[in-house]
């Protein structure tokens, strides 16, 4: 889910889901085990930023303050797979350790009802970052798109599949957007070699042919899902539209492979160059067999000075296209969170909220030994399993309270009150 890592679902009827998947057995490899649950103990929690099918994404930082805003991922443990998904989803994250157009991994962990994810955040959706650039043309264009290539040319060096690549699933970070590739929960380690993986996974209207198909498949999946998301920003729609576009209509178009993609803008006074058309043509080859690899296609004319015809200085501005993406549904709707459906948040806010609550209070209590009747806070232990205070009749709560100083020096005003429903 961006971590924002930032996340988003799909604003038209093309929403992210997932089947079950077919491996061959000896793909299977063993995750290590999570720690055990501490996560309310040693982070605290912000504002929602993100939320999909069963996960949710949130500000967070460490209790201590030794490191700077991060975000969690959590993840609710009630479907039968959601845990080992989890799982595997941190251990591939560790395993990739500090690529540089990739979201870090930071911490996991796991109590009886959620899963966490905890990474760095980045701080804007790649839609936030295209709208923001004065002059969006092809050749601006490149250099964010480039990112993205090598961003998928570092996954697949370490022989991962991330099986989600869209837009929404690119982040920025920093002062000069680094772009980084997020959300790995469908992503599975395949070997070298022969296509051997199978499953429909992703968003219905960036799959590849042989994935909508139940071929086997293996690392050009994605490079056929970075080329319909090339398609869309510069097109302004997805390559393969039916007449009247659904989830199961767009699958059946892309596996027919018509109506035939037209490589043209959909939006007047947009054209594109002769070397964006001849890239684009490459990256939708319907054999992967031939289309080329993230790190072949970054050697592309079109990543580089010349980009094709016309000139770069007459190239037409692509905030049309990118206006169109967003209508046709390419991204999200709040900037972030994806998956397949929205997970109903008010139940997680809630019970994520009470922990929080929970263990904050144990550690002020702790720190100031009890917080005494005259502070004008006395909390028994029923009280504290709420999670709420129990108030003295004769010494109301002021704002300037002892307890309400304890719980502003632990950052408890910022963090941890601000997911209230």
């Amino acid at each position: 889910m961006g971590c924002v890592a930032s996340a988003a679902v799909t604003t038209s009827e093309h929403k992210g889901e997932s089947s079950r998947e077919s491996v061959i057995p000896c793909l299977e490899t063993a995750t290590p085990p999570m720690p055990c649950a501490g996560f309310h103990r040693r982070y605290l929690l912000g504002e929602k930023i993100a939320e999909g099918h069963m996960t949710c994404v949130y500000n967070c930082r460490r209790s201590d303050g030794k490191e700077g805003e991060l975000a969690v991922k959590v993840t609710e443990l009630a479907a039968s797979d959601s845990h080992s998904r989890a799982k595997r989803e941190a251990s591939l994250l560790r395993a990739m350790g500090n690529q540089e157009h990739c979201c870090r991994f930071v911490d996991s962990m796991a109590d009886r009802r959620f899963h966490y994810l905890v990474m760095e955040k980045c701080s804007s959706t790649m839609f936030q970052t295209l709208e923001r650039i004065p002059e969006l043309t092809e050749r601006s264009l490149a250099t964010v798109v480039q990112q993205m290539f090598v961003a998928l040319a570092e996954v697949h060096a370490l022989g991962i599949a991330h099986r989600d690549v869209k837009p929404d699933n690119f982040l920025c970070v920093g002062p000069d957007a680094t772009v980084k590739l997020c959300d790995f929960g469908l992503a599975r380690k395949v070997p070298s070699g022969p296509a051997c993986v199978r499953g429909v996974f992703g968003t219905s209207p960036f799959m590849s042919p042989e994935m909508v198909m139940g071929r086997e498949y293996g690392t050009p999946t994605d490079v056929w899902s970075l080329g319909v998301t090339l398609y869309v920003l510069l097109c302004g729609d997805f390559p393969y539209v039916p007449e009247r576009p659904c989830r199961q209509r767009m699958r059946l178009a892309i596996a027919r492979g018509e109506p035939r993609p037209s490589f043209a803008p959909t939006v007047a006074r947009v054209w594109l160059s002769t070397g964006a058309v001849e890239l684009l043509q490459d990256l939708l080859d319907r054999d992967p067999a031939t289309r080329p690899s993230a790190a072949d296609a970054l050697a592309d004319p079109w990543f580089g000075a010349a980009t094709g015809e016309p000139s770069p200085d007459k190239l037409p501005s692509l905030k049309r296209a990118l206006l169109a993406a967003q209508r046709v549904g390419a991204f999200g709707s709040s900037g972030g969170a994806r998956g397949a459906g929205v997970h109903e948040g008010p139940s997680m806010d809630r019970m994520l909220q009470e922990l929080q609550r929970k263990y904050r209070f144990q550690e002020v209590l702790s720190s100031h030994g009890g917080l005494p009747d005259e502070s004008g806070c006395r909390r028994s232990p029923k009280c504290l399993e709420k999670g709420t205070p129990s108030v003295s009749p004769k010494h109301p709560v002021e704002k300037e309270s002892p307890c309400a100083r304890a719980l502003q020096s632990h950052g408890f005003h910022r963090f941890g009150v601000m997911i209230d429903t």
